[in-house]
């Protein structure tokens, strides 16, 4: 593309260059000094702030104007890493981080990456949280925290958004441009580590339109006893609550009660028009009547019902996810479109049906719901649902010596 003698539009050009990934766009670069420039404009779209900082190529490549085409900031901070925080090239990385974020003109989505070894009140962790939330979060169209902590450092992790939490004390910036709030949190009880940052995020719920909360487990620490731990009323989720969000996306695998889960989702979002529940295997189809609140929903995805189903793997479980499909659109009359995802396979993969809600009225003039299949693809399976299958699901067997494991479908 680089030899073309044909105008090309500078959109067109960098949506196809976003397709090729860094080695293409590198490629391309080589051909022309115009080449270069664009190259450079698509290759900053996304960056991780401390790398560019360390290799000083913001300052390089200034000239192109990068401050400039900077969207998306990926911040990696913790306690006491990565390699910038610990072995700093200034005497105040803190500051240059605030620095090169000020200087980005049109920047939408900040996401801060959040490891944790030891705590104390003046590590970069706390100072640069804080401030976005009580400064910069007002720049944001899309907030993105994903935390990572281990069981020994539980209570380090609680005074550090202790800590953070103070800024709630100082006037509320202005954040009519945040519109996106998305948190993953892995812990080996994550629930726990998420009631204590549902309570930093929930001052800018108003106004929000998307919400997105993973709660992961942990399992590098050989403690599962949290997986298993019930939070019937999803009390890590208060303060969250907002009738403005439109579109919510919530995975907790850990043995969540389907029943109580679709109830605070009623009364949390009462306008969703798209919801993603991704709870894990072990539920009932039933449960999910609760979101008949739902007045504006339109678009469903969930983990396909193995409960309902006796817990048993069938042989074409596509043709299978058809029924809760069905059963979900005579359930809640604006839908329009339900997701169903299910293991397949070996269960390293899974699968999502698709499909359109059809309505049409019988003899007697009420409406009969159907489904017509939209689409299907599948993507690798979730390690979560893995370990599910084989502790639940009758069928599922380990065979001795091997890592891998198949589904008995006969």
């Amino acid at each position: 593309m680089g030899n073309t003698t044909l105008p090309i539009p500078l959109e067109l050009t960098l949506d196809i260059l976003h397709r090729c990934g860094r080695h293409g766009v590198y490629n391309f670069a080589r051909t022309s000094k115009a080449n270069y420039d664009i190259s450079v404009h698509l290759l900053y779209k996304h960056i991780d702030l401390v790398i560019a900082l360390e290799s000083e190529a913001l300052e390089r490549h200034e000239k192109y104007g990068v401050y400039d085409f900077v969207q998306i900031v990926d911040l990696p901070i913790g306690f006491s890493c990565p390699e910038f925080f610990t072995d700093p090239l200034t005497s105040d990385p803190t500051s240059d981080i605030q620095e090169a974020l000020r200087k980005f003109k049109n920047i939408q989505e900040l996401h801060l990456i959040i490891a944790e070894e030891n705590y104390s009140k003046t590590c970069p962790t706390a100072r640069i949280l804080r401030w976005v939330l009580s400064d910069y979060v007002s720049q944001l169209s899309t907030l993105f925290l994903e935390i990572y902590c281990s069981s020994f450092h539980q209570q380090e992790f609680k005074d550090l958004l202790t800590d953070v939490s103070t800024f709630k004390n100082d006037p509320l910036p202005n954040h009519d441009k945040l519109k996106t709030i998305k948190t993953w949190v892995s812990h080996f009880q994550p629930r726990r580590l998420m009631s204590y940052i549902s309570p930093l995020l929930s001052p800018f719920v108003c106004g929000l339109q998307n919400i997105e909360i993973r709660t992961r487990c942990n399992f590098n620490d050989n403690v599962e006893d949290g997986w298993w731990v019930s939070d019937g009323n999803y009390t890590y989720l208060k303060g969250l609550e907002s009738e403005s969000i439109t579109s919510a996306s919530i995975e907790d695998k850990q043995m969540s009660s389907t029943k109580f889960t679709c109830q605070f989702i009623s009364k949390a979002w009462p306008n969703l028009v798209d919801l993603d529940l991704d709870l894990g295997i072990d539920h009932y189809m039933n449960h999910y009547r609760r979101l008949s609140r739902l007045k504006h929903l339109k678009k469903l995805g969930i983990m396909f019902p193995y409960r309902t189903w006796g817990l048993q793997v069938r042989a074409n479980m596509a043709e299978e996810a058809e029924f809760p499909a069905t059963r979900l659109c005579a359930l809640i009359p604006p839908l329009q479109e339900v997701s169903i995802k299910y293991m397949g396979g070996d269960c390293s993969m899974s699968q999502t049906a698709v499909f359109n809600c059809v309505r049409r009225e019988d003899e007697d003039q009420s409406i009969v719901a159907s489904v017509e299949l939209k689409e299907l693809w599948g993507e690798k399976g979730d390690y979560e649902d893995s370990i599910g299958m084989l502790r639940m699901v009758d069928g599922v067997k380990m065979p001795e010596g091997v890592s891998s494991f198949r589904l008995d479908d006969e």
